[in-house]
């Protein structure tokens, strides 16, 4: 028995070091394809160097040396300076006293607030190239830029309660496709969200630190991808039912706060990253707000950008994205300030509701 056992401890033996072979080779390309700046000629391959680099980049809101915990918010940035590095882009990051990546001036009495994550914040590019800033400078109107990395539109309205609202007309109020998580927590708390401890935020930082030294993680978050797009496909009939839960969740969120935006105008839009833009959420979500009493703009984004506008690997915007959506938002508030706007300004931003 023990010499008929031997050829099945060697070929065990081979098939484990071709297999570990193997492992090591893929987790050697992802971690090397997470650097590569440059684009894989095929659209595969792309996707699998994006996922690996989202594997082993530093987040923001858990860099200790730009952001903070807020036991209301679970974090907001570091009043101050720091500076934010990722593959592509070096930036200077200025904070006001708030938290928020603004100067001090605009903390008073803005006319135009502009909420959602890290895209509104301008990940990736200078202060004065994010849309926010541009809108400012075309309209010569104070902004607030009040977007917060990883929000998610719950918490992007209870900042919008802490904020100085007296003078402010307009509230630019940007969804991405992973707010869903949030909003449905806020949803299912009929307007409470548990937000992250001292402690846990704590935890987020040590990992955020180690993964940008893991050799693994790249590969790990490149196998996450596929099994996620594999339990997609498989459950594809049931995409209905989530964009319905969806814009439930955001409708719920808007009317809680009904009060808060009273006398203003929301331009609402989705932005997400690596222009996975369409208009399916804005076209979802709009007919519900008909009879709601806010005055509502719905801009569709979804043929303004190019695949050229974002960065290769990471997600957010170049400055020639925020450059158009900047131009977006100008063009439907000075439509809105036209008296004899009408119809004109649907055009612009696919769909108007005002009661």
């Amino acid at each position: 028995m023990i010499l008929n056992d031997q050829p099945t401890v060697k070929y065990g033996l081979i098939y484990t070091l071709i297999f570990g072979g193997f492992t090591f080779l893929f987790f050697l390309f992802c971690y090397a394809a997470s650097y590569y700046t440059g684009g894989f000629p095929l659209s595969a391959l792309d996707s699998v160097a994006r996922a690996a680099y989202s594997g082993r980049i530093s987040h923001i809101q858990f860099n200790p040396d730009c952001a903070r915990h807020d036991p209301e918010l679970g974090y907001l940035l570091r009043p101050g300076s720091c500076r934010f590095t990722r593959s592509e882009f070096d930036v200077s990051v200025q904070v006001n006293s708030f938290g928020l990546r603004d100067d001090e001036e605009s903390l008073d009495a803005p006319e135009i607030i502009m909420l959602g994550d890290s895209h509104t914040m301008g990940l990736g590019v200078a202060a004065e190239a994010s849309f926010s800033s541009l809108v400012e400078q075309d309209l010569q109107t104070k902004t607030l830029n009040a977007g917060i990395s990883s929000y998610g539109t719950a918490r992007e309205m209870m900042l919008f309660d802490r904020l100085d609202t007296t003078n402010a007309k307009y509230v630019v109020l940007q969804y991405c496709d992973n707010d869903y998580e949030e909003n449905a927590a806020y949803f299912r708390g009929d307007g409470a969200l548990d937000v992250m401890d001292q402690e846990e935020y704590l935890q987020w930082t040590a990992i955020n630190e180690r993964r940008q030294e893991s050799f693994l993680n790249p590969g790990l978050m490149v196998f996450g991808r596929v099994t996620d797009k594999l339990a997609k496909f498989l459950t594809a009939g049931q995409n209905g039912k989530a964009a319905v839960k969806e814009a439930d969740a955001f409708q719920f969120i808007l009317e809680k706060k009904k009060d808060s935006l009273e006398n203003k105008t929301v331009i609402v839009f989705e932005l997400n990253g690596h222009n996975k833009n369409d208009n399916r959420f804005v076209d979802n979500v709009s007919d519900r707000f008909e009879d709601s009493g806010l005055n509502i703009v719905f801009l569709r984004v979804g043929d303004i950008l190019t695949d050229e506008d974002y960065f290769n690997l990471d997600s957010h915007m170049r400055p020639s994205g925020h450059r158009k959506m900047a131009d977006a938002i100008v063009e439907t508030i000075r439509l809105l300030e036209n008296e004899d706007a009408g119809d004109e300004a649907v055009s612009v931003a696919g769909k108007k509701v005002r009661n």
